[in-house]
């Protein structure tokens, strides 16, 4: 009967693929998904489920590339039948770095899609990973299936559990935002006696990143029990004062501990200055790593790099690129390539960015170009971007930030069609923008704001202090920067838009349930925009308030006020 079909219906054609599975008739259903394209066949997330899944048994990676294509192009990404079965299909054949990128982009995971993906770990005998992703399954309030459950039998079932598997559990907790499961975990091991080592204390430690109390509070609990502070737990901590804007903390623990002669201690107190942009303290580091003989690792570029690259030390930068191989015989990485890559392009250096990506021993990386695209975008050189940008989609297709990027320098070069060209194409392919979020603590508590959020309870007093600092401040002469707004709106309408930033939000947030005279500081999960960068400098000064913006790498600005007016601060709360 369907042979006899002249142009079989879509459904018609589901319904033989599902006959071929059934009868274990594998290899039929990748050659009807194929005659459905030839014949203009419509196909649907049913026939992309369905050949998928043959694929995912007779491991054909040809053709099941070709259907995964398919199923982005179409913007079947994020049905969730469809994902689980992208993200088995490419665990199977072997491609677990993409299946990890296609899980990561679900806003919906089922057991199913779990199974896959730790069995997937499992299997490849990567325990590590596969205990880490555990944690995050029962945070999303899943229950374990049976063989979602092996990642847990994995750390249950090993008898007399040793230090590294339980490192590995706490881990998983640490990078998955469970902090106070962490931490009990690490009790538990003091109960077993277990011999936490320093990899173990340090992740005890960077669970509370972001938390200075906590982060204090783990800091105190190593004193307190007579741990040794190696070159490891040192790093730890001053990675976390760092991040938690305490830079004079993390530099006396470095100067404390330079005596252990580790390059990994001058790595991360390198990296803090780098957060900072002070590129300067930077290569002081670097050179007293050079005076004590103490040689430099990878590593130790990345994070000098990184340094140069966020306070705009090009010719110290580039410098240090050339002297790597030169001095150290170290050679430059992919990694090394995008941190040089990024100093130019941030320093609008366009034309040399590109030189030097052209010019590399090796294929350029996607982090290579994604440097330079952000270049382009910064710099306003759309052609160029719109080139980077084509180049990293042919890369990768599953990248929703590369888009995002695309759109953005669409946007801020006013091309609206474009934008919205951009746009629509990541609907149709079920990709969503990061929504960009800020946090800040305050009695105990970690607080997230949305832009124009208006969820919290306290929304109306935010928005009336928000409103009282705006006039505040363009009496100080701020001018709203509304380059900063990639919408086609009013100018109105744009600098609404920038006063319901999540910054201003959470600073505003800050100022009213957090005690007179203390830092204010915020973490940002995106970059801070122009705009706010600027007005947080105008609400410092006028509240007299030190406000710390920060994110993943860069701290936006600090901004630091020795005395205050708390009479001012009053009045326009009550204004």
């Amino acid at each position: 009967m369907f042979d006899q079909c002249s142009l079989p219906e879509t459904a018609v054609c589901n319904a033989m693929m599902a006959g071929f599975l059934r009868n274990q008739q594998h290899t039929e259903v990748p050659k009807l998904f194929r005659m459905m394209g030839s014949c203009n066949i419509e196909i649907d997330t049913y026939t992309c489920m369905f050949s998928l899944k043959a694929c995912a048994s007779l491991l054909d990676d040809e053709i099941g590339m070709e259907i995964v294509r398919t199923a982005v192009r179409k913007g079947f990404r994020l049905h969730p039948y469809v994902g689980s079965s992208m993200v088995n299909f490419l665990v199977k054949c072997g491609y677990l770095d993409d299946a990890q990128k296609v899980f990561d982009g679900m806003p919906e995971k089922d057991a199913v899609c779990w199974n896959s993906i730790i069995g997937g770990y499992v299997k490849k005998g990567l325990f590590t990973e596969a205990i880490q992703m555990f944690p995050e399954m029962i945070g999303g309030g899943l229950r374990p299936s049976p063989v979602t459950m092996e990642a847990s039998i994995v750390f249950e079932r090993m008898g007399k559990k040793n230090v590294i598997t339980w490192t590995a559990m706490l881990v998983g907790l640490s990078q998955n935002g469970h902090a106070e499961d962490a931490l009990k975990l690490f009790c538990q091991m003091q109960v077993e006696n277990v011999a936490a080592n320093s990899v173990t204390l340090s992740c005890a430690c960077c669970a509370h990143l972001g938390s200075l109390k906590k982060g204090r509070s783990a800091h105190a609990h190593l004193i307190w029990h007579g741990y040794a502070f190696d070159a490891v737990i040192t790093s730890a901590l001053i990675d976390m004062y760092a991040k938690c804007g305490k830079i004079h903390s993390a530099e006396k623990l470095f100067n404390n501990g330079f005596h252990l002669k580790d390059v990994i201690l001058c790595n991360s107190m390198i990296m803090s200055y780098g957060i900072y942009a002070h590129g300067h303290y930077a290569l002081g580091v670097y050179g007293r790593m050079i005076e004590e003989r103490l040689n430099p690792n990878q590593t130790t570029f990345v994070s000098l790099l990184t340094a140069c690259s966020h306070s705009g030390l090009v010719e110290e930068g580039k410098a240090l690129f050339h002297c790597m191989e030169r001095d150290h015989n170290i050679k430059p990485q992919d990694k090394h390539y995008a941190c040089l890559v990024d100093l130019l392009s941030r320093a609008g250096r366009l034309e040399e960015a590109d030189a030097l990506v052209k010019q590399m021993p090796f294929q350029p990386s996607t982090d290579v170009l994604e440097a330079l695209l952000s270049g382009c975008r910064t710099h306003k050189n759309t052609n160029m971007g719109i080139q980077i940008a084509d180049r990293l989609i042919s890369l990768d297709y599953l990248n929703s930030g590369i888009y995002v990027m695309l759109s953005n320098i669409y946007a801020e070069a006013r091309k609206w069609e474009s934008v919205n060209y951009i746009r629509g194409l990541m609907r149709m392919q079920g990709m969503k923008k990061i929504p960009g979020y800020s946090l800040i603590e305050a009695g105990n508590k970690v607080y997230t704001f949305f832009a124009s959020d208006d969820s919290h309870p306290n929304w109306a007093d935010i928005y009336q202090l928000l409103e009282n600092l705006r006039l505040e401040v363009e009496t100080e002469g701020y001018i709203p920067d509304t380059s900063c707004v990639l919408r086609d709106v009013n100018e109105p309408m744009k600098v609404k838009l920038l006063w319901g930033h999540s910054e201003r939000l959470a600073i505003a947030f800050g100022l009213l349930s957090t005690p007179y005279g203390s830092l204010i500081r915020i973490t940002k999960n995106l970059r801070v925009c122009v705009d706010c960068h600027n007005v947080t400098k105008y609400i410092s000064k006028i509240v007299q308030r030190e406000i710390i913006v920060s994110i993943t790498l860069l701290i936006g600005n600090a901004h630091v006020m020795i005395t205050g007016n708390e009479d001012l601060l009053r009045t326009m709360m009550h204004r």
